[in-house]
């Protein structure tokens, strides 16, 4: 099949494929370079590709109980593993083709509710994937090469969430404790821990590879700022009502958070650390935030509001409201590869 080029016909699948394109046949157009489409799983299961610059979805399939996304965009896949962590499923970013169906671990479902989301990581020399697995205290590591399991890392607590520097092939993994376990990415073995002031939990982890630091999002709704190059606290930020999600974008020095409010994204200026905007969302009667998305090449972010069924699209570098998507869910992610760095006073 083609790659999803803009304002292309998607082929439908064969019939005895699982996949069901959700858009007609337009009409033929010159052809655009792929966007940096992004990619929605909703909670029954439906992963959407939406257009960029239409927000409209222009592809759709199904896939079985998502709880996280990532993508390698060198090999052009999509991962998506399911609510415990404990299968993992290998798309093609061109055409959702289904290359694969890992098994990771026998679900127990004891840690973690259903909805709740997982962060995967992909650290894009060795396309390796790490997947958290909150029952087992594990985190999966599949080689993106065979889509086959490599190993199980034993990091304890209750992981949820994991980030690649892609600078030090370093990995970073938020196990609600207050100590951040620390994988070697050739090795994938734990070598160290950050250990963090207090007993609150880490629920969420960013590495901004332009600056070397690691962002840490608590369960008391702080942000906790490390050197990665020491592996120590640099700076504690409390954003008002607290957090409940990040997304970074380091190719202009922002990083967003969800207050604890649920009803703003609070935007920081790395540099500084200070906060320079509030984007707040349009009254609801329900909100409930799951995740951010930022797409670095047009600098929109994507915030997913599954109660209200519907992801809200703001300009990064606004703060401003542009549109919202009719669907939501608890899985986002943009395929946004390029990592440019800003130029900053203390770098």
């Amino acid at each position: 099949m083609p790659p999803l080029h803009h304002q292309h016909h998607l082929p439908r699948a064969p019939a005895q494929g699982a996949f069901d394109f959700c858009c007609p046949q337009p009409a033929h157009h010159t052809c655009k370079p792929t966007p940096a489409y992004l990619f929605i799983a909703d909670n029954c299961g439906a992963l959407r590709v939406v257009d960029p610059d239409t927000n409209k979805t222009v592809a759709c399939t199904q896939v079985r109980c998502p709880a996280g996304i990532a993508i390698d965009c060198d090999l052009c896949k999509l991962y998506v593993a399911n609510e415990q962590g404990s299968a993992l499923t290998v798309l093609s970013t061109n055409n959702l083709q289904q290359l694969g169906c890992i098994p990771l671990q026998e679900c127990r479902n004891t840690c973690v509710p259903a909805q709740d989301s997982l962060r995967l990581a992909v650290n894009p020399n060795n396309h390796r994937v790490y997947i958290p697995q909150p029952d087992s205290g594990k985190l999966a590591v599949v080689n993106g090469f065979h889509n086959s399991l490599m190993d199980l890392v034993r990091v304890g607590g209750c992981p949820v969430a994991a980030a690649v520097h892609s600078r030090t092939n370093l990995v970073y993994v938020a196990n609600h404790t207050s100590e951040i376990p620390v994988l070697n990415s050739n090795s994938n073995q734990v070598f160290t821990h950050i250990i963090l002031p207090g007993d609150s939990g880490v629920r969420d982890v960013l590495v901004n590879h332009c600056d070397n630091r690691i962002y840490a999002l608590r369960d008391d709704g702080s942000i906790a700022v490390m050197n990665s190059t020491t592996n120590t606290l640099v700076q504690s930020v409390h954003p008002p009502g607290g957090g409940v999600t990040l997304a970074l974008n380091p190719a202009i020095g922002l990083l967003f958070v969800i207050n604890e409010a649920r009803d703003a994204v609070l935007v920081y200026d790395t540099c500084t650390l200070e906060q320079v905007g509030t984007l707040d969302i349009a009254p609801s009667t329900c909100h409930c935030f799951a995740q951010l998305a930022v797409n670095t090449h047009t600098h929109l972010v994507y915030i997913s509001d599954p109660c209200a069924d519907t992801t809200y699209v703001m300009d990064g570098g606004m703060n401003i409201p542009i549109a919202e998507i009719p669907t939501a869910g608890q899985s986002l992610a943009v395929l946004s590869c390029a990592q440019n760095c800003p130029v900053c006073a203390r770098r």
